[in-house]
C-alpha cells in the first residue's frame, strides 16, 4: 500500500481529534488556554546567549597557603582580567564586572580573621581568576590577653557584647616609642586594637591603662575618661598621665578594621 500525504484541516486529518459529527467545542470549552505561546520562565543567574547581562553570582574558593597568604579562585567565563573591579574592603573581597563588559558578574566573600589584605598577585587564564593576598595576621599574646580580660572584668556592662583583643605587631605613626590603639569592628565583632611597635614588645603592663581607655570608649564614647578615672586601678592612671604627659598615646575610635 503506498503512502501519500494528507492536506492539513481535511475530514482525514484535523488540528484536534474528530467528535464524529458533534458541534465542535470552542478552545475555551475544551479546556485549553487563549495563549498560544507562553514563554518559558526565566532562570535567575543563569546567563543565556539571548540574556548576556544577566547578573551571574560567582562563588569563590578560599585556600591559606601560609599564614601570611590567602590565594581566592573564580571562575569569570568570556571576559578579560581588565574587564573586573576587584575591591577589598575591611574583611570583604568583592569582584564585579565593568559596565562594558558584556558579562555581569558579581563575586562577594568574607576573608579570613586578619588586619590587613592587600594583592601580591592576580592571573586569569582561560576564564579562571586567581587571586593571591598578602594578609597582615594579628598576633596571639596570652599575656597581653590575661591583662585585657583583668581589665573587662572592670566593665561588666560589656559582658554581653563580647569584646575582642586585637593586636598587630607594628606601629601605626613614625614614633618607635609609641602606645597607638583603636576602638574597632574587627569580622563584624567590636574589639580593641593594639600596635604594639617592637621597641616595646614585651612590655605588656605598658598597655594595662590603654586598654581601660578604649574599653572606657564603649560605655561613653563622648567622655572616656569621665569612665576611666572611674574603673582604672591608681597604678594604670598614674601611667596614663606620664605617658599622655610624654606624647606617647594615640587612641583612635575606628569604625572598621
Amino acid at each position: 500500500m503506498g503512502v501519500r500525504s494528507i492536506p492539513p484541516r481535511t475530514a482525514m486529518r484535523d488540528t484536534y481529534p474528530s467528535n464524529r459529527g458533534a458541534p465542535r467545542k470552542t478552545r475555551k470549552e475544551r479546556g485549553f488556554s487563549s495563549h498560544v505561546y507562553r514563554p518559558p520562565p526565566k532562570i535567575k543567574g543563569k546567563a543565556t546567549a539571548l540574556q548576556p547581562n544577566l547578573l551571574r553570582e560567582i562563588e569563590l574558593e578560599i585556600f591559606e597557603e601560609s599564614g601570611t597568604l590567602i590565594k581566592v579562585i573564580g571562575e569569570f567565563p568570556g571576559i578579560d582580567e581588565n574587564k573586573l573591579i576587584i575591591e577589598i574592603a575591611n574583611d570583604r573581597l568583592r569582584i564585579v564586572s565593568r559596565p562594558e563588559a558584556g558579562r555581569n558578574y558579581q563575586a562577594v566573600c568574607r576573608l579570613p580573621d586578619c588586619f590587613d589584605v592587600t594583592i601580591n598577585h592576580k592571573e586569569m587564564r582561560n576564564g579562571v581568576m586567581t587571586l593571591v593576598l598578602d594578609k597582615r595576621a594579628y598576633e596571639e599574646v596570652p599575656e597581653l590577653e590575661k591583662i585585657f580580660q583583668q581589665c573587662l572584668k572592670k566593665f561588666p556592662e560589656l559582658s554581653p557584647r563580647k569584646i575582642d583583643l586585637k593586636v598587630v605587631k607594628s606601629r601605626r605613626n613614625g614614633r618607635p616609642d609609641s602606645l597607638d590603639a583603636a576602638k574597632v569592628k574587627a569580622n563584624g565583632r567590636d574589639a580593641v586594637l593594639i600596635f604594639v611597635p617592637q621597641a616595646l614588645w614585651g612590655h605588656w603592663g605598658a598597655f594595662k591603662p590603654i586598654i581601660y581607655h578604649e574599653l572606657s570608649h564603649y560605655v561613653d564614647l563622648e567622655n572616656p575618661d569621665r569612665v576611666f578615672y572611674k574603673r582604672a586601678d591608681k597604678k594604670s592612671i598614674d601611667l596614663w598621665k606620664k605617658l599622655h604627659d610624654a606624647g606617647v598615646l594615640e587612641c583612635k575610635v575606628d569604625k572598621e578594621s
